[in-house]
């Protein structure tokens, strides 16, 4: 009432106590409606408008943007949340940040990254859930060395030796592609994984799995 207000806050406050508002016409800020106090301040704000829970708390998300020019441009950087995080769908990431990404389901910007970066998720995996291994499969970077004492080269999984034809699942990013493992014993050389009629190279050092 003394006219110092954070105007966001507010909002909240009277969406959370009148939640149905969005549906129903100006009137209902009427002073019947909420009370002569609450009345007389929404009418001497610039502005009333109520919105959506995702809308609202998106927004907020979308107003800690850091956003800077610089000699080389302009960048953006996600904020920084360490113990939260939040999900978007593209198109609601899009109407906050101007942004969209294609094929993924759900977008969790990763905390303080440069450029907006996020993490992309699709499928039916629960995002939020830590992936479990599948019983009996090893999980690991795909690493190059020798076998035994000889100098053959081999690619090794937590120790496991690789062996053409080896049933193989990698991880691209949400989710695990499942093939066979194929190389061509020369150094240098991507990983090859037949996926049905594709294949797949990779290298050196990408997370797989593989059966123990």
């Amino acid at each position: 009432m003394d006219q110092e207000i954070d105007t966001h806050l507010y909002n909240f406050g009277v969406y959370c106590i009148y939640s149905d508002f969005g549906r129903h016409y100006e009137s209902e800020f009427s002073e019947e409606a909420i009370g002569k106090k609450r009345s007389n301040f929404v009418a001497a704000l610039p502005k009333a408008q109520l919105v959506s829970e995702d809308d609202f708390l998106t927004t907020i998300w979308a107003t800690l943007i850091e956003e800077r020019e610089t000699h080389i441009g302009e960048y953006r950087r996600n904020p920084f949340l360490q113990n939260v995080r939040i999900l978007f769908t593209p198109e609601q990431f899009e109407k906050e940040t101007g942004t969209l990404y294609y094929d993924c389901d759900w977008l969790e910007p990763i905390s303080g990254k440069m450029d907006l970066e996020v993490k992309r998720w699709a499928g039916e995996h629960d995002p939020m859930a830590p992936l479990q291994i599948p019983e009996g499969w090893i999980e690991g970077p795909i690493i190059l060395g020798h076998e035994g004492s000889g100098n053959g080269l081999r690619h090794f999984v937590q120790g496991q030796k690789l062996n053409a034809g080896r049933s193989i699942q990698v991880k691209f990013g949400g989710g695990w592609i499942v093939g066979r493992y194929e190389w061509s014993f020369e150094q240098g050389n991507p990983i090859q994984i037949h996926a049905g009629s594709d294949v797949i190279n990779i290298h050196e050092g990408h997370l797989v799995r593989i059966r123990g």
